[in-house]
């Protein structure tokens, strides 16, 4: 009964492990072409495991939002996982857990949407939390000041916005899920390989690789990790419904991020603390909304729900 649950613990804390040791690797700085083997490994599951096939062709308007998929998805991941060069893991998870407030701001501006008293009080703690922890992690002595904010924020509000053309692809188009997939991430697959040829980044990688073999394995491991926490993640929707599948996920966040201090050597002052204690507040705030307003359907996860 909750092997799926176990699994979502089990896989993302391995991939966000892999993840962070990947980065701590003496010269390795290859956010984009980490990026490719995840989206490569969704891509062939895909089709080898979830029946996606070539031979069916989407129709022209759905092509336009897959190719809009998949540069924002693209961009949400490169940037996140090229971020990790320039701060720390836990203020990258705190980042990527904050949709709401790209979300939020969007939907003000854009469509005019109403929220309520504790999406307003949720995105306050979120802020201040965020802010606390940019603050740490800058006065911790990085040379890069806010170059990693700066791209965790750029990340984030790309991400925010690929729920919405995912939801038009799927109910207004009509493409079934497992199409969808398949045909953003290889899309995604061709930007990220243009993007690594011309910025020098895919034949750096490969030399790299050759000269360190063994990140060759943590990759390889880690987007494995990835998809089998997609599974699990889906696997925990259909068990516990949508909330369910919300709960966990901001728990595992919470838990990702102790552990990254706990594994992993950084420096952990009261800013620190508070900041992390403010954006676990902000998550449990959206939970306990959701369980009180549950929605039909949940937020589909593109690569890897992170």
């Amino acid at each position: 009964m909750y092997t799926s649950a176990v699994g979502l613990f089990f896989f993302y804390i391995i991939h966000d492990a892999l993840q962070e040791k990947a980065f701590r690797i003496e010269g390795f700085k290859f956010g984009w072409f980490m990026t490719s083997f995840e989206v490569a490994l969704m891509t062939i599951c895909a089709a080898l495991v979830e029946g996606a096939s070539w031979t069916k062709a989407p129709r022209r308007e759905a092509r336009v939002n897959l190719v809009c998929i998949a540069v924002l998805i693209a961009l949400s991941h490169g940037l996140g996982n090229t971020a990790l060069q320039y701060c720390s893991f836990p203020l990258k998870v705190a980042f990527k857990s904050s949709k709401l407030i790209p979300t939020m701001v969007l939907g003000l501006l854009i469509t005019g949407s109403r929220y309520t008293a504790v999406h307003y009080f949720a995105a306050t703690l979120l802020c201040t939390g965020l802010f606390l922890l940019t603050v740490a992690d800058v006065g911790s002595g990085t040379k890069h000041g806010l170059l990693g904010p700066a791209l965790l924020a750029l990340a984030t509000l790309f991400d925010s916005v690929v729920p919405n053309v995912q939801e038009r692809v799927l109910r207004i188009l009509e493409m079934p899920t497992v199409d969808m997939i398949f045909h953003s991430n290889w899309i995604c697959l061709l930007i990220l390989f243009m993007v690594m040829t011309a910025s020098g980044e895919l034949r750096n990688a490969i030399h790299f690789c050759s000269e360190h073999p063994e990140i060759l394995t943590i990759l390889v491991c880690q987007a494995c990790a990835a998809y089998g926490g997609l599974r699990c993640y889906l696997a925990v929707i259909k068990d516990y419904g949508a909330v369910g599948g919300v709960i966990l996920a901001n728990i595992r966040k919470v838990l990702t991020t102790c552990l990254s201090f706990m594994l992993f050597s950084k420096p952990f002052s009261a800013q620190h603390a508070g900041g992390l204690f403010l954006v676990a507040s902000g998550l449990f705030t959206l939970s306990r909304e959701k369980m009180s307003k549950p929605k039909k359907g949940a937020v589909l996860p593109h690569v890897a729900h992170k």
